[in-house]
């Protein structure tokens, strides 16, 4: 617990230990969860909670300053549990304390907690009075759930920003001028956003930058890393760089893919020169353990994927399967993409790439397969599909 302003303080707690955010994001530099306790001449807010599981280190952090019990507000910014997982708790030992948040938010908690619990529903533009400072809502929806608000303090003029514009990163004191190693700090950063935010770049992001900025604050408090007291400007315009629409001339396509033997790759490459001859910018990416984020990424520039892989033991291979698993509707959702792959006697990749991209909305089309090594035939229907999809993508 430390004073960051006057009467904000910091009483989140530190996760040094963590490995692994949310199953499948490594987090080398571990993760706190922030939150902030203001006191005004007339009331006191909290704004966030914590994970579950750190309930007495939040509450012990609280108690060097007030008795709990006097706590009169919650802010809720958004209700992910490592940001809300102890409020069942809060409410049984402050049965006072109202909870504070968009619809979607306050909606959330009650199906977390089960309960009736005190509430008040904000929308943009209204305001909570402490006494000498008054707390502003600004919803900020798919930042990046959809309960997510940013909550402005008057009188420090610090804007809470929930995850937006932070880190998995554990350190004390959780002040960006207390950082000593700037550019490890910023490329968590980056990850973060990759992780995090890259699904909602545009117009969400871009939304949340011009918000930041229109508000001025002095000071960005976020869901987890360094509390922004300094490198405002420069982790705003690193969010301009992730967020920015890339510069594009004509249609392109990312071709992901494996190829155990060779064969799929075949068909990769007549797929790709075709394409090419279509006027279509192809990216090629022979999927390995080391290129997953570019693979990522090129299917989230291209306005069409082509995702192949050759059959094994009934389904796709596993590096295929997992980018699949890593995506989701933000990615794909209306972009056209279709599959191929080689196989031996069953042929069920294809098939299955394709019911996954069903699942995540994309616009599909069939797809094209050959049997072990792709002869002349094959080759001809593999270039015959190839331009099937550059005029559809056209």
């Amino acid at each position: 617990m430390f004073e960051i302003k006057s009467g904000i303080y910091s009483v989140g707690v530190q996760n040094p230990d963590l490995e692994v955010f949310d199953i499948i994001m490594k987090t080398p530099r571990g993760t706190s969860y922030n939150a902030y306790l203001i006191k005004g001449s007339e009331h006191t807010a909290l704004v966030e909670t914590a994970k579950e599981g750190f309930l007495e280190e939040y509450l012990a952090n609280i108690g060097q300053i007030i008795p709990f019990e006097q706590v009169d507000y919650l802010i809720i910014n958004h209700t992910e549990p490592d940001h809300a997982g102890i409020i069942p708790e809060l409410l049984s030992r402050n049965g006072r304390l109202q909870l504070i948040g968009t619809n979607s938010a306050i909606t959330f908690i009650g199906q977390i907690i089960n309960r009736p619990f005190n509430s008040r529903v904000v929308k943009a533009g209204d305001a909570l009075s402490l006494g000498d400072r008054t707390l502003k809502f600004y919803p900020m929806p798919n930042l990046h759930w959809p309960d997510t608000m940013f909550t402005h303090d008057s009188l420090s003029n610090g804007l809470f920003t929930c995850d937006f514009l932070g880190a998995h990163y554990s350190f004390a004191p959780l002040l960006m001028s207390k950082v000593k190693d700037i550019p490890d700090y910023m490329a968590g950063v980056e990850k973060y956003y990759q992780d995090i935010m890259s699904p909602f770049s545009r117009p969400f992001v871009v939304n949340g930058i011009k918000a930041v900025r229109d508000i001025g604050p002095d000071l960005v408090l976020p869901g987890h890393g360094a509390v922004l007291d300094s490198h405002l400007e420069q982790m705003l315009e690193m969010y301009d760089r992730l967020s920015a629409a890339p510069e594009k001339s004509g249609k392109s396509v990312a071709m992901i893919y494996v190829s155990a033997y060779g064969y799929t790759r075949a068909l990769a490459r007549a797929i790709g020169h075709e394409l090419e001859e279509n006027g279509i910018a192809v990216r090629q990416i022979e999927l390995d353990e080391h290129n997953k984020a570019q693979a990522l990424e090129a299917v989230a520039l291209a306005d069409g994927v082509l995702f192949g892989s050759p059959t094994f033991l009934g389904d796709a291979l596993q590096p295929i399967g997992e980018l699949l698993a890593a995506l989701h509707p933000y990615n794909v959702k209306g972009k056209l993409c279709a599959a191929f792959g080689s196989y031996g006697w069953s042929g069920e990749a294809v098939a299955n790439i394709t019911g996954r991209l069903e699942q995540l909305k994309a616009r599909t089309m069939p797809g094209v397969r050959a049997r072990l090594r792709p002869g002349a035939e094959e080759l001809a229907e593999a270039r015959a599909f190839a331009e099937r999809f550059a005029k559809e993508l056209s």
